[in-house]
């Protein structure tokens, strides 16, 4: 079962974000807000998701998967929620209960668990992931008491002597992903959980070649201060992939700037309810901290749907080479 269940595998590329697209506007019909997960570019710069279009009496159905090593074993979860083009929400359960009888998790946002109704008791917190949500143009006008401070703080930047918003990719930035990577590499040694390893995504991201991504820095003279990287999931949906600062920079407010600049990317001053996903912290104290000064709208806690069987790792290992 699970062998015809993934049969059929192919890998995320490139060609995938106008593979996808079509589905994710028909996801944007029902749900409010995009989930991190949904982000090509993502999937891309981590590697290892392979995705599959099941199709059922002419309806076809997006299923996305994420393979994983734990303990030395192969692992396979469903990244999201299946989505269908037609909007059927039975082939997506259908896929959905496959996965649970054969060992897969699905992961899972709170729209989704109203969406299908399941019950609390089959599902549990991923503890750290919960994604922090954005109002498109709520940030960029930034108007109201509200953004009082966060409207300060990037006025602060954009009126410095030699500031540049550069659009495009930015030879400096691999030089900036070093530095982050080398100091992250030295607090490793002190703290087995913190990631330390982005130059490798980087590299992969600035292969990429696709209108629905845009990178994009902030230079104040000829130091680039901050990155950033959007996409485009559909009209209402945004997903900001990764953003760095200059490692010693001393600029305090370069985050609150880039934000506001990631929002004016989306932004349509006729268009309400529009809405970006800067993903999770994972239980960071200083990333949960700087995400919060950036008005998120909401947070959106993500679960998993606990398999009721265990994998079969050794077909794992046949599909996925």
């Amino acid at each position: 079962m699970i062998y015809d269940l993934l049969k059929g595998l192919d890998r995320v590329t490139d060609k995938c974000y106008e593979i996808f697209a079509p589905y994710y506007e028909q996801r944007a019909k029902h749900y409010l807000y995009p989930v991190f997960y949904q982000s090509v570019t993502q999937m891309i710069a981590e590697s290892g998701f392979y995705y599959k279009i099941f199709i059922n009496h002419g309806r076809n159905t997006l299923a996305i998967f994420k393979r994983s090593t734990i303990m030395g074993n192969n692992s396979v979860i469903m990244q999201i929620a299946p989505i269908s083009l037609q909007g059927n929400k039975s082939d997506e359960l259908i896929i959905m209960k496959l996965c649970n009888k054969n060992g897969i998790t699905i992961k899972l946002g709170a729209e989704d668990i109203r969406m299908y109704n399941i019950p609390k008791n089959m599902i549990e917190q991923i503890r750290g992931n919960i994604e922090y949500l954005y109002n498109v143009k709520e940030c960029y006008e930034c108007k109201g008491g509200k953004f009082h401070s966060f409207r300060r703080a990037a006025n602060r930047v954009m009126k410095l002597d030699g500031y540049f918003h550069l659009l495009g990719f930015s030879k400096d930035i691999e030089s900036l992903v070093k530095k982050w990577d080398k100091r992250n590499k030295t607090l490793n040694s002190l703290n087995s959980k913190k990631k330390c390893s982005q130059l490798q995504e980087w590299k992969r991201i600035s292969h990429i070649k696709n209108d629905r991504m845009t990178i994009h820095s902030v230079y104040i003279g000829d130091v680039l201060e901050v990155f950033s990287v959007v996409e485009k999931i559909t009209s209402r949906h945004y997903i900001f992939v990764m953003g760095m600062r200059k490692y010693d920079s001393t600029i305090n407010d370069v985050n609150a700037c880039i934000h506001r600049l990631d929002c004016e990317i989306g932004y349509n001053p006729n268009m309400n309810g529009v809405y970006a996903n800067l993903g999770a912290s994972l239980g960071i104290k200083g990333l949960s901290e700087a995400k919060e000064k950036l008005k998120p709208c909401a947070h959106q806690q993500i679960y998993k749907l606990r398999s009721i069987t265990k994998l079969n790792y050794e077909i794992i290992k046949s599909l996925f080479k």
